[in-house]
């Protein structure tokens, strides 16, 4: 189902109480932190030019005061070619940001269905920013279905193995044009708490000239060993390369760079890390050589005689659990000078975490604080068919429920990490698709993990969220699937500090 036809309309949608009829947004309003505001009147709202193949009434409208943006879509029209789109929305200019927080509302007084996104929780100092919308799905299993069908139950059960993604090439409401001016800083902002991301990719000032809207990178079918244009444009990842990371408020950084001075070692700044690309498997050597010389071994694999003078298991360490990706997190902390700290403890999927498991990492590599990531495997290629969303709520739960991890010794405590978005790969993009990974699937995965450990009130299971960081450059991985060292050596601080700090 494709879009095929535009036309701007003249006037924003009619000034609304936007309420929401689900019982379920209701229900989880704390978990996503939703608020119900009034879409402002015409003279707040800023429409934005679409594209010729997005729906002839589609619109879309730019509220600065409550920083969202919304789309209203005719009903009868979306019902004919895309009923139940999933969006992600991007802005970018010297910043970059992502809409977030989609909220669905039904048509109501006559006025058409909208989808709203909000970039309130996100730092963004003033000026003319593009904007990119795409359509990832358009019979959407995703986070604004359950406002939608009101059945929390059937979304979970939903089979989405042979869903299709949109056509990377065709899937853009917006155009190269379209634009949105913000006024006054957006910084993030708390309620009754400090919150520590306060970051963002902002553009090297000397590199802005060289570049013109920023477009959702992608790999066409047929690319892997062809350089042609078709093929070149849509994977060229050099304007994502323009941006660096950049915290908001180092206090908390230099709390990390002290802590580790304390323990003779000099903290380095992954942001200084150069966008470079190398192959995964020269990564895991370097890991399992890094390890062998400090701890004696990867994993399990342990060999005291082999560690370096002066390192011991005096200290407790760290585990972090996962497979590749998790490897690739152990690469940016040693980038960090933070890998004395930190063990890689390889793990597939959730089914490997057994008490025992935990039980041979506490007694053998003295670890008492996991920081989880299993989630590639369940949605990926390997399996040869994805975790249903039950089946990923379900092994979770097993494993944050289990009793016996905890009785193992009194300082357990386990942190489910947000999983890694993927970039729309050819397998991920293929009709049907034999890698499952897409942003919508992810973004599931995730709010499950944040909404397990809020309902399982144990003071022992936490949700590390590190999306503030890795999802706005979501497709920046240099081989569709593992993030840059650019990126995970910051998500490597922030854990870092969360984690022997805060």
């Amino acid at each position: 189902m494709r879009y095929n036809n535009t036309k701007l309309f003249s006037t924003p949608p009619q000034q609304q109480y936007r309420t929401t009829t689900s019982s379920y947004h209701n229900t989880e309003q704390n978990l996503r932190r939703r608020r119900h505001i009034l879409i402002a009147p015409s003279t707040d709202a800023q429409a934005i030019e679409i594209s010729i193949i997005s729906s002839k009434k589609t619109t879309i409208w730019h509220y600065p005061s409550h920083r969202e943006i919304c789309l209203q879509m005719d009903y009868t029209t979306m019902v004919a070619t895309c009923p139940h789109p999933d969006l992600m929305g991007r802005i970018s200019g010297s910043s970059l940001a992502l809409l977030e927080e989609w909220e669905y509302h039904p048509s109501v007084f006559n006025v058409n269905d909208l989808y709203c996104g909000s970039y309130k929780n996100v730092w963004l100092p003033p000026g003319q920013y593009n904007l990119e919308i795409i359509v990832v799905l358009c019979n959407s299993f995703g986070l604004t279905s359950p406002m939608r069908t009101k059945n929390f139950t059937k979304w979970l059960e939903y089979d989405f193995k042979k869903d299709c993604l949109e056509d990377p090439a065709r899937n853009q409401i917006t155009t190269s044009s379209s634009t949105l001016t913000i006024e006054t800083e957006v910084s993030s902002t708390s309620e009754g708490k400090e919150q520590l991301q306060e970051g963002h990719w902002m553009m090297d000032k000397s590199k802005s000239a060289n570049y013109g809207p920023l477009s959702t990178r992608y790999q066409p079918q047929d690319c892997r060993d062809e350089i042609s244009e078709r093929c070149a444009v849509p994977m060229n990842d050099s304007h994502l390369k323009a941006f660096n990371f950049v915290w908001r408020n180092n206090t908390w950084l230099e709390k990390l760079k002290q802590h580790q001075l304390d323990l003779g070692f000099n903290l380095k700044l992954g942001q200084s890390i150069a966008w470079n690309i190398e192959d995964r498997v020269k990564i895991e050597d370097r890991v399992k050589e890094l390890e062998l010389r400090a701890h004696g071994g990867t994993g399990l694999d342990v060999d005291s005689s082999k560690r370096m003078k002066g390192a011991t298991d005096e200290e407790s360490k760290i585990c972090v659990v996962g497979y590749s990706h998790s490897c690739h997190l152990i690469d940016a902390f040693w980038a960090n000078s933070l890998g004395h700290r930190f063990i890689w403890a390889p793990a597939q999927y959730p089914s490997d975490l057994s008490t025992e498991f935990f039980e041979q990492y506490y007694h053998t590599r003295n670890c008492t604080k996991f920081v989880i990531g299993v989630g590639q495997h369940p949605a990926g290629w390997p399996g040869e068919a994805p975790y249903s969303l039950k089946q990923w709520r379900d092994e979770i739960t097993s494993v944050v429920t289990n009793e016996e991890i905890f009785k193992i010794d009194g300082e357990i405590k386990l942190y489910l990490r947000s999983i890694h978005h993927n970039p729309i790969g050819d397998m991920i993009g293929k009709c049907q698709p034999t890698d499952w990974r897409s942003p919508t699937v992810i973004d599931s995965y995730n709010f499950i993990l944040e909404k397990l450990v809020l309902d399982s009130n144990n003071s022992r299971v936490d949700y590390l969220d590190t999306t503030f960081i890795t999802k706005h450059v979501w497709d920046t991985a240099y081989d569709w699937c593992h993030l840059p060292l650019k990126v995970s050596s910051v998500e490597a601080l922030y854990i870092a500090y969360v984690l022997l700090v805060d």
